[in-house]
């Protein structure tokens, strides 16, 4: 069990503590939470504590109530380094993508939209396929259905390993 996995419990009950429990400060605020209610410092003996004695949660009340604007500037903080990372994050992709686009070499500028056109292709070729398969077996040649199925689970597998950086690429982009 973790600090995030009581943090709704916590939050109806104090919901500043909640926020902040589910949160990068939870270790931190489960253990002012665990002091408080006079348990051990794990989520397991907290949430126990809330379990059998509910009125134990005007302790949380009345530590959030005193506690209110510190809490409040701990979640703002944490709201804030939430925020830069991210933004750094994204800095760091977009310039990875301005020094691929500018690249002098093929692949390195044009791995994501080869990746894109692959993945037409093979689906393409899996429709032309089993059109294919299924016309002949109309005109009197079914042994194509019989390969139908491999083939197809070969077109899957190829898909399946290129969907996926297909999608984070796009995603990204």
């Amino acid at each position: 069990m973790s600090w995030k996995s009581i943090a709704n419990t916590v939050g109806k009950i104090a919901p500043t503590l909640g926020s902040l429990l589910g949160g990068q400060a939870g270790a931190s605020i489960g253990t002012l939470i665990a002091t408080t209610l006079g348990v051990e410092n794990s989520p397991e003996s907290v949430s126990e504590a809330l379990r059998i004695n509910p009125e134990i949660a005007y302790k949380l009340a009345e530590l959030e109530s005193n506690q209110k604007v510190k809490l409040e500037e701990l979640a703002v903080s944490v709201a804030i380094k939430e925020f830069e990372s991210t933004t750094q994050n994204m800095t760091d992709v977009n310039a990875t993508m301005q020094v691929e686009a500018k690249s002098e070499h093929f692949l390195s500028y044009s791995w994501r939209p080869l990746i894109g056109y692959s993945v037409a292709i093979s689906s393409c070729g899996g429709v032309v396929i089993t059109i294919t398969a299924y016309i002949a077996a109309l005109l009197g040649r079914p042994e194509g259905l019989t390969n139908l199925p491999m083939v197809l689970g070969a077109l899957a597998g190829l898909n399946l390993t290129s969907m996926p950086v297909l999608g984070v690429a796009s995603y990204f982009r």
